[in-house]
């Protein structure tokens, strides 16, 4: 089957200065695939990339190396028509919902004026009652109330809804969440996670989940993929569950043995990961081996020459590490 989205070699460098040039290495040689309703987790820190990883695959930016795939078709070779029809399948909820929305519309005129372009209705009746229905389907009841209501009238979370439902007018096939839930109240974020799970469920829409942190993670990709990365690069990838149950990545394996544990006995007993350095490698220069040599506690020689290939080390589990069986049995420090 033919994937919905795929990246080959996708790497992606930023040229900033104007007497001297610097070239920022932002995703660097990324393969992977997303299927038509599936779910793909992008988890790593800040500064690792995955931003411009989720606008390279909806499109919004063009790689400088590799190919992105719709459909098996190269979105920058496509004619200006197939382009017209490929963009509106793709759609983008951005991390930062006061900014994503026009302050001077109100929620009518933000969802009004594409239900019109997209000549989903015709009347203003037709277009009132499709915005209707949408507010009603996100959750911003009652309806009618919001209808006139400017962007700063509305909560963090409402805002969000509001461009949750902006995005499902062209009837995506994917949507990119790049960090959706990291500007809303902590009491919200369940309720935006399940509403975007409902739509992946009823939809069938697949979704990009951009995120720095596991604990959403696990509970939106709970049976979907996830892909850590650390600057630029994929480091593990595979089934969320089978990532956090055996991570094989002495990164991945930090960040679970820094999480918060709810047992304050084995929070006092636990024993974190240390590593080598806390300081990240700068990404205008890069190490010439594996990007977490400087931070790694069983690096080797061969980590400091070469980059290491994202291999699989178990069914559909790949890792990017030259010592991934030389490396001590996880033990996950909430069981300990």
């Amino acid at each position: 089957m033919t994937p919905l989205v795929e990246l080959r070699n996708v790497s992606k460098i930023f040229e900033r200065g104007f007497i001297r040039k610097v070239r920022v290495h932002a995703v660097r040689n990324v393969n992977l695939t997303i299927d038509k309703g599936e779910i793909l987790a992008v988890v790593g820190e800040s500064g690792c990339g995955k931003t411009t990883l989720g606008k390279l695959i909806a499109g919004l930016i063009k790689p400088t190396k590799g190919e992105v795939l719709w459909l098996g078709k190269n979105i920058w070779r496509m004619k200006r028509g197939e382009f017209k029809k490929y963009r509106p399948l793709v759609q983008l909820i951005h991390q930062d919902p006061y900014a994503s929305l026009n302050p001077a519309r109100t929620v009518l005129q933000i969802l009004g004026d594409p239900i019109r372009y997209y000549g989903l209705a015709k009347s203003k009746r037709e277009v009132r009652e499709k915005v209707i229905e949408l507010l009603r389907y996100v959750g911003l009841t009652p309806p009618e109330y919001f209808l006139n209501k400017y962007p700063h009238h509305l909560s963090g979370g409402m805002k969000q809804r509001l461009a949750v439902a902006r995005a499902l007018i062209p009837k995506p096939m994917l949507i990119v969440a790049d960090e959706p839930i990291s500007m809303i109240d902590m009491s919200l974020r369940l309720s935006l996670l399940d509403l975007l799970k409902r739509l992946h469920k009823e939809l069938g829409i697949a979704f990009v989940y951009i995120s720095h942190e596991l604990a959403s993670t696990r509970y939106f990709a709970h049976d979907g993929k996830t892909a850590i990365m650390y600057l630029g690069t994929i480091v593990e990838y595979g089934p969320t569950e089978q990532l956090i149950k055996n991570p094989v990545h002495p990164y991945l394996r930090a960040i679970l043995s820094a999480m918060p544990v709810p047992d304050p006995e084995i929070a006092r007993r636990r024993k974190v990961l240390e590593l080598k350095s806390l300081e990240l490698p700068s990404p205008i220069k890069l190490p010439p081996g594996c990007p977490f040599e400087t931070r790694c506690p069983f690096s080797r020689s061969i980590c400091k020459e070469k980059m290491p290939e994202l291999r699989p080390i178990e069914e559909d589990h790949y890792v990017a590490c030259h010592i991934a069986e030389e490396l001590p049995e996880w033990r996950p420090p909430w069981e300990e």
